[in-house]
């Protein structure tokens, strides 16, 4: 524990106490803080991976809400799983979010294999990010918290299959990618949409940067999956550049929200309750 002396070092000498495998949800949410800048690619990845798919691109549009009214539908979906991250499963807003999604989910005709993917590849972006960006390495416990939060949501949501180590879910991403990215244009349409949300929520003198940075962090097969706008080699390092001197910033504030600048783009008078998130049928929960 030597190593981690000092106020900055308060939530992994945290982390460190505690077991991965029964105290999981306190264990995600100080890596969360501890991460914070290093993740601000992890919704651009959520969305987009899923997205060089063609297969979830068209049954995503069928009601054509993630094409017209994505910023709702996007900054949603954060928050439902911002709650259930946050209250756990069992009771309250975590329990809410849980019923919410899954009725949203039914509503569409999604291949398990796809509900997988999107699971584990929560999981391995937000490892991957903080190992790429982080100001510090990511420790074996948080590793093993992130995997069981995923499994264990996912039990909650009823998707089957979950690899249980983030080595397992790395893998069947790769597999996955390998197997189902392709163009289709409505992938196009979905990661335009998504992008323009994104880059909105900045200033607008920096939303060019934005653009070339979030573009620049992107798999290239992605990018091309999605017919997103390829970036040169150098535009790439510039990309890596910065934001590995952002995470090396250090850990977030316990009081901030970097969910913030995408909530106000949505509802500027604050967030509201979790039972009136999500699609008009389906915000009510018991």
């Amino acid at each position: 524990m030597d190593k981690y002396r000092g106020r900055r070092f308060s939530r992994v000498r945290r982390i460190e106490s505690l077991d991965p495998d029964v105290e999981y949800l306190e264990i995600f949410k100080l890596s969360t803080l501890d991460f914070e800048r290093a993740h601000f690619m992890l919704g651009a990845e959520l969305f987009m991976n899923p997205y060089s798919n063609p297969r979830i691109s068209r049954t995503l549009t069928q009601t054509g809400e993630l094409v017209y009214n994505a910023p709702k539908r996007a900054v949603d979906t954060l928050l439902l799983m911002k709650a259930m991250a946050e209250h756990g499963f069992d009771e309250g807003p975590g329990r809410d979010a849980v019923r919410i999604i899954n009725r949203a989910h039914s509503r569409f005709d999604l291949h398990p294999e796809d509900l997988i993917f999107m699971a584990c590849i929560e999981a391995v972006s937000f490892v991957r990010l903080a190992e790429r960006f982080g100001w510090r390495p990511i420790t074996d416990k948080e590793r093993r918290a992130v995997a069981k939060f995923i499994v264990t949501r996912s039990t909650y949501m009823g998707i089957r299959g979950i690899p249980h180590t983030i080595e397992g879910m790395g893998e069947f991403c790769r597999q996955w990618m390998s197997e189902n990215s392709r163009y289709a244009p409505e992938n196009q349409k979905l990661a335009n949409t998504i992008l323009e949300f994104l880059v909105s929520t900045a200033p607008k003198q920096m939303r060019g940067g934005v653009r070339r940075l979030i573009l620049g962090l992107l798999d290239d097969g992605v990018i091309q999956a999605c017919g997103l706008d390829r970036v040169s080699k150098a535009s790439k390092a510039v990309a890596y550049i910065t934001a590995k001197g952002l995470g090396a910033l250090g850990p977030g504030r316990d009081d901030s929200d970097p969910l913030a600048p995408l909530i106000t783009q949505v509802y500027p008078n604050g967030a509201p309750s979790v039972q009136l998130m999500g699609p008009p049928a389906v915000k009510k929960a018991d």
